[in-house]
């Protein structure tokens, strides 16, 4: 029998470090005119949605609420990151148009205005196709004319009765990051299981854009890396392992 759930992870210290994509500006800030609320909830920038079903061929179709909590009028546009996802799976979005799995920015905008939440725009679907795995898509949602001013969530979508049993998974011991928040450097603190291969610290920005990328080559160690020209926000810091995501987490940079 097909089951669905989906569970929001809020408050969490996650990470998200993957395969490079455009880059749309820097980094944001902590001012913001958007905020986003799914059907459970607030949402905070940087929060992880799972979505979760035993249904290998599962289609996948999620809502958000963008309300403007500016004072002014603001033109969003839509940007879609492909952080990790399950070879033969398929993610889509709907915003000022629906585009198909190749579009990752919106050709257009949505208008909204001060203090107004847009309820029906945006949906973002994923299909698996038959592809059992875990894929972590990233949505921005930013302002037309300033795209710092920008909010975002990671959907990450866990398909097929093995989801939760990796081997990848069971590799992974420890991996930290600390001070959180930080100001002129991190530490990652990490230790691997005997016989991990292909280790690779990444650290990107709210947008989707690499911003340090480190080869972990001992199977345990501390390494400091300097973030001291890094602006003030939002970043996501993963952990990979045989080219596999085994971890997410949010470091903020203040």
């Amino acid at each position: 029998m097909q089951t669905h759930t989906f569970i929001k992870i809020t408050a969490m210290k996650k990470i998200l470090l993957f395969i490079g994509f455009l880059y749309i500006g820097t980094l944001i800030g902590f001012t913001q005119s958007l905020e986003l609320t799914a059907p459970t909830g607030k949402v905070s920038n940087g929060d992880t949605i799972v979505y979760t079903s035993t249904d290998a061929h599962v289609s996948f179709a999620i809502s958000m609420s963008v309300k403007n909590v500016s004072a002014n009028d603001v033109d969003v546009r839509l940007k879609k990151v492909e952080l990790d996802t399950v070879g033969g799976s398929s993610a889509y979005f709907c915003w000022d148009n629906c585009y198909d799995s190749t579009k990752f920015v919106s050709n257009g905008t949505v208008k909204i205005k001060a203090g107004q939440t847009n309820k029906h725009n945006f949906v973002g679907e994923f299909d698996s196709w038959g592809n059992v795995g875990k894929s972590y898509v990233m949505f921005v949602f930013y302002n037309d004319k300033s795209p710092n001013d920008s909010i975002a969530f990671v959907a990450k979508f866990n398909v097929g009765s093995a989801v939760g049993i990796s081997k990848v998974d069971k590799k992974l011991v420890t991996a930290k990051v600390f001070p959180n928040p930080a100001t002129n450097s991190i530490t990652l603190n990490y230790a691997l299981s005997a016989n991990t291969n292909n280790v690779h610290f990444e650290l990107r920005n709210i947008l989707g854009s690499v911003v340090r990328r480190v080869e972990l080559t001992d199977i345990s160690g501390q390494m400091k890396i300097d973030i001291s020209d890094l602006k003030s926000g939002i970043y996501f810091y993963t952990l990979r392992v045989e080219n596999k995501t085994v971890i997410t987490e949010k470091l903020i940079v203040k």
